[in-house]
Parts: structure tokens; sequence; C-alpha cells
């Protein structure tokens, strides 16, 4: 009889001629715990792969040669922020979204896809950087508020004084008010064929005046103000008329000054501007 101790069982065996003993009673043996790796086997090897791959993104852009094959001279395209490497680009800045000097202005956590602080600063760093040669503007955003149309405007006007170094804008699907507003000083315009553009204009949007509907329901209010045309603007009393003037005087200066940016970005006389730029959307083929 043989013990099999790794079955802790005994064997009888056939050529033995002394009787079977009767096996006096074993422990039962603990199953012998498996190893880490065995028990996170696949979870390891996914993580594994995992870190190859974001190694492997990380280091191909470098082994990649910065220059097409057949084009000589020519620079690549960078996208975002400034890179390391000492090599001539065209910075692509895209300006997507509605133009505005958003409070929230964090890639990471801001709601909007138009960052206005990080576009000034990125055209900042291109201004600085002698490897930037050029500037593009990718333009995707049916306008915004005048205040950041005129900053974002600015900035690549001091571009391009400052570097002297060409500015083109691509209008994707839109590039309306606030969108041709910044692409007016480009030396260049080029639009997708289905693109809408011009809403060359000012808008204040829409007062409400509902002072009859809060008599109806018998509602009265009382606004306390230092001048009689602090409160212009609230629903609760019909605007006078001097006020409707002061809110288009405010109006017609922005209109004034769009005017003069698209007369002089586009070298078009002021006259043959207004003419066109009446508030309506073009196509591209009737821009």
């Amino acid at each position: 009889m043989d013990y099999d101790r790794q079955n802790n069982v005994y064997i009888d065996d056939l050529e033995a001629s002394a009787p079977v003993a009767t096996p006096q009673p074993q422990a039962a043996a603990l199953p012998n715990k498996p190893s880490f790796w065995k028990r996170h086997k696949k979870l390891l090897v996914f993580l594994i792969v995992i870190c190859a791959i974001i190694a492997a993104g990380a280091l191909l852009p470098k082994l990649a040669p910065s220059k097409p094959a057949e084009t000589g001279d020519t620079v690549r395209i960078q996208s975002g922020s400034k890179l390391d490497l000492k090599e001539p680009y065209i910075g692509v800045l895209k300006v997507e979204g509605t133009i505005e000097e958003s409070a929230s202005d964090s890639l990471l956590t801001g709601g909007s896809t138009y960052h206005h602080t990080w576009l000034l600063d990125r055209i900042d760093d291109m201004i600085a950087d002698p490897e930037n040669k050029a500037l593009i503007l990718y333009v995707n955003s049916p306008g915004g508020s005048v205040y950041a149309s005129d900053e974002l405007y600015f900035k690549v006007k001091e571009y391009q004084e400052s570097t002297k170094r060409p500015v083109w804008s691509y209008m994707a699907s839109m590039a309306a008010s606030g969108g041709y507003y910044i692409s007016a000083p480009a030396d260049r315009i080029v639009a997708n064929r289905n693109c809408w553009t011009g809403s060359i204009g000012v808008t204040i949007g829409t007062l409400y005046d509902a002072s009859g509907l809060l008599e109806k329901l018998g509602v009265s209010t009382v606004t306390i103000t230092s001048g009689r045309n602090k409160a212009m603007g609230g629903y609760t009393e019909p605007p006078t008329k001097e006020q409707i003037e002061i809110f288009q005087s405010l109006v017609d200066e922005a209109y004034d000054q769009f005017v003069g940016i698209v007369s002089e970005g586009r070298n078009m006389p002021e006259k043959k501007v207004r003419e066109l730029a009446d508030g309506r959307i073009y196509t591209a083929k009737q821009a």
C-alpha cells in the first residue's frame, strides 16, 4: 500500500501480498493560496498594456520626422500650446463656440469650447517664439460679446504688427458676427463652401415691457433710483423715448467700430461695407 501524498490517499498495490492496512484518519490538507500574480493576472496584464500604449504615444512624436518627405522647407503645423521642439511651425488656434470673456476659462472645468484667456496667452507665446512662422485661425463661431471679440481682434493685430508674419483665417461651418470680426484683419480668408458668415452688426437683445400684464394681475411696483434713466431696460415700465435713444446710441457706436474694422481689414470703402453690413447672414458663395 503506497501513500499518495499529493492526494492524501492510500493506493492499493495489486502486487503486494500483505493485507491491506486500515488507514488512520488524516487531517484534510489546506489548499495552497494562489499567488498575487495568479489572482490579479488579468488586471495586471491590462495595466501593463495601457502603460505601454501611453509610453508609445509620448515617444512617437519625437521619433517622427518634423518635415514632410516631399515638401522641402514646408513647416509643420502646430495646434495648441507651444512645443519644446526647436523647429519652425505654423500655429493653429481654434476659435470655437461663443466668443465671451467667460469667468470659467479653465480647459478642464470650463463648460464652453471657447477659452478667451487661453487664446490670448497662446498668441503671446507665438509672438515671443522665433520658431513660429505664421498663424492660422480656425473659426467656428456664431459670434459673441463686443468686448471679447475686440480683445482677440487686437491681439491678432498685435501679432501681425510685431512679427510681420502672415495670418490666415479658415471659416468652418459658421463665422458670423464676432467670428467675422476677428477674421477681418487676416491676410487671407478661406471659407468652407457650406459656411455661414457676415451678420455684421450689434444688438443688445430684446427689452421686455410687462407693465400691462402686471397691472392686469393687480401687481404694482416701485423702483428707487438716483436718476430717471438708472433703471432703464427694466420690464416693470415701458422705456421712454430718451431711453430708447440712449440704447440706440450704444448700438450705433459699436456698429461704427465694427464697420471700420471690416473696411480696414478687407480694404473696402466704408460706404460699401455699410451697404453689405445690414446684419444679414451670407453664405460663403454670397460673401
